[in-house]
């Protein structure tokens, strides 16, 4: 099965399996609540910025979030900046509702980017790589998806951020 009439499917697969992550991660049964949600597509881009949302609140509050964008974006310089830009505009969005850090990941396929933002030093990370008007340069470098959630290493950094939103969402009574 390969050729451009699976990419639908290989997508689904790729955002039913984080569904079933988050879901596993963040359990219904504690308050959490999965949102997924598909961005608009603006039809006069490349196909590659097609966005699933997955937003995860407690009790009406968003806790963490995840973009997922297909694995074919990790090669090309515009889908990452896209996606770099679309990371940080979620997080400006949900600055005033959220928990004093607000944890994100950028998803290409498998391969991870973690965001957080410090509301108490109104910080964020990975700090922005300034675009220089003269220049093509890549303010979204592929080494910072540097998780690749299939392997140990790339889950347990998943899980290890899972457990921090979990315990910060405790200790602000939410």
């Amino acid at each position: 099965m390969r050729g451009k009439h699976n990419r639908p499917l290989r997508k689904a697969i790729t955002t039913g399996a984080y569904n079933i992550l988050l879901g596993h991660a963040f359990p219904v049964v504690d308050g959490y609540v999965v949102h997924p949600q598909v961005a608009p597509v603006d039809f006069r881009r490349d196909a590659l910025d097609f966005v699933v949302y997955f937003r995860i609140d407690l009790h009406r509050i968003p806790v963490f979030f995840v973009e997922v964008k297909t694995a074919l974006a990790i090669k090309n310089l515009s889908a990452r900046a896209d996606a770099d830009d679309q990371m940080r505009l979620r997080l400006r969005q949900l600055f005033d509702q959220s928990l004093t850090e607000l944890h994100g990941i950028s998803a290409l396929g498998t391969r991870l980017c973690f965001y957080c933002l410090d509301k108490n030093t109104e910080s964020l990370t990975p700090r922005p790589i300034p675009q220089i008007a003269a220049y093509i340069n890549d303010t979204a470098p592929a080494d910072r998806w540097d998780a690749d959630i299939l392997t140990d290493d790339g889950f347990n950094r998943f899980m290890n951020i899972v457990e921090h939103v979990k315990a910060l969402a405790a200790v602000e009574g939410v």
